[in-house]
């Protein structure tokens, strides 16, 4: 739990990541403190079952956005805003 609470222990748990992951060096720091978090969470969620497919999901998931972010183009294509709303029919 404290992880979780004690920020300075996320921050030291998002750039362990870094070393084990380099992937997420591409996630901005937001991300990747949220990423940390989740981590964090799912980690200690898996452990407590035994099974751990639900952070491979979250790893897989986190390192596709770590890939937009890596593609400055992209990541800029997407982050730009709509011109035609989502919620209206096409």
């Amino acid at each position: 739990m404290a992880l979780v609470h004690d920020e300075a222990l996320v921050e030291r748990f998002a750039a362990a990541l870094v070393t084990v992951l380099p992937w997420v060096a591409f996630l901005p720091d937001t991300d990747r403190e949220t990423f940390a978090t989740e981590a964090a969470d799912t980690l200690r969620a898996c452990a407590s079952i035994g099974r751990f497919t639900a952070l491979a999901d979250l790893i897989d998931n986190w390192r596709n956005t770590a890939e937009i972010w890596s593609d400055p183009s992209l990541a800029a294509s997407l982050a730009a805003e709509v011109s035609t709303p989502l919620d209206q029919p096409v």
